[in-house]
């Protein structure tokens, strides 16, 4: 992941990408990607139930400061520990492509 000398605004509004799909089999969350790129097909993501939960916010209408508060009532997480997960992870599936502002 890049450093990060300033973290995305609270009112950043994210998108996924298209390429991708989350899929639970067997009890594993997985990103699979749905494009034809060979190269792309052989990346298959896992997350836990928080990142899943955030992955299905990210819907391009939602603020990252909506999806944080989301968090914070859906899960048993202290105010500190979801908005720097919540940062980590979006700033981990930006440096991937998988998401955008």
């Amino acid at each position: 992941m890049a450093d990060r000398t300033d973290p995305p605004a609270w009112e950043t509004v994210y998108r996924c990408s298209n390429d991708l799909v989350l899929r639970n089999i067997s009890g594993e969350n997985l990103l699979v990607p749905i494009t034809g790129d060979l190269a792309k097909m052989q990346a298959v993501w896992v997350l836990n139930p928080v990142s899943a939960f955030i992955w299905g916010r990210i819907d391009g209408m939602r603020s990252l400061a909506e999806i944080r508060e989301l968090v914070l009532t859906e899960f048993e997480v202290g105010a500190d520990e979801a908005e720097a997960d919540l940062l980590a992870f979006v700033g981990e599936l930006e440096d991937a492509g998988l998401v955008a502002p």
